[in-house]
This record gives structure tokens, sequence and C-alpha cells, in this order.
């Protein structure tokens, strides 16, 4: 279970490796994520509530490749290409 502290924690490499890696997130709760990338993650409280998630994950193959798959659509959202788009629409309605 780990805290973020700005400037001086990891916290926000953890979220741009999962963007850039499309990988699904499991973090503690409270740790802010980008809204687009809520569906990607789980959160937990507790060791006992990390346990739980991680044996599901491991009993359910499918949903842990339904997960994934989410996760890349997700990520999607975050390539140089949909960020230009995003900043052009942008700029265009300035």
């Amino acid at each position: 279970y780990f805290s973020e502290t700005y400037g001086t924690s990891r916290g926000s490499g953890v979220v741009a490796h999962a963007f850039a890696r499309a990988l699904p997130l499991i973090i503690n709760e409270g740790f802010a994520v980008d809204a687009q990338y809520a569906r990607a993650t789980q959160t937990f409280r507790d060791d006992v509530e990390l346990a739980t998630i991680l044996a599901s994950l491991t009993a359910d193959r499918a949903s842990l490749r339904e997960w994934q798959r989410v996760a890349n659509v997700e990520a999607a959202s975050y390539s140089l290409e949909s960020v230009t788009k995003k900043l052009h629409y942008l700029t265009e309605e300035v």
C-alpha cells in the first residue's frame, strides 16, 4: 500500500507506464487516476481486498483477458495521434 506525495513519489510513473503498455491497474483506493482510464482500474482498501482481487483474476482468466482488452482500448486514447487530434480540436474551438 502506498501513498502518493507530489514531487517525491513515483505513482504518476506507474500510471504513465500503464498507459504506455496498455496495462490494467490495481491501485490503492484514493490514488488519482485519469477518469478516461477508470474502466481499466481496480482499487483496493487493504491487503484482504487486494488478495481477493488477485484471486478472482487468477481464477477467471476470461475476465482477466477482458480487462486487458479494456485497458488496451483505454490506453489508445493516450496515443500521440489521439492527443494531437484532441489538442487540434481544442485549439480550433478557441
